[in-house]
């Protein structure tokens, strides 16, 4: 999955975060990652992720851009 969160800055937190649940994270540009869970379990570990990603967004106050690969 492609995530882009604003503001940039906050990217190192939620690749820290992802890596803690188990997720692979590759930075891309300033703000934009690419992450995929370790054991891929097809479109039930996309919408897992997707979950992750937007409560951890919620808790901060922060705005995501998700996409698939």
């Amino acid at each position: 999955m492609l995530i882009r969160v604003t503001p940039h800055d906050v990217l190192d937190d939620l690749a820290d975060a992802l890596a803690a649940a188990g997720c692979l994270v590759l930075r891309v540009s300033p703000g934009v990652c690419r992450a995929v869970t370790v054991n891929d379990r097809g479109p039930a570990g996309r919408t897992e992720l997707r979950f992750f990603v937007e409560a951890w967004a919620g808790s901060r106050s922060v705005a995501v851009d998700l996409r698939p690969y």
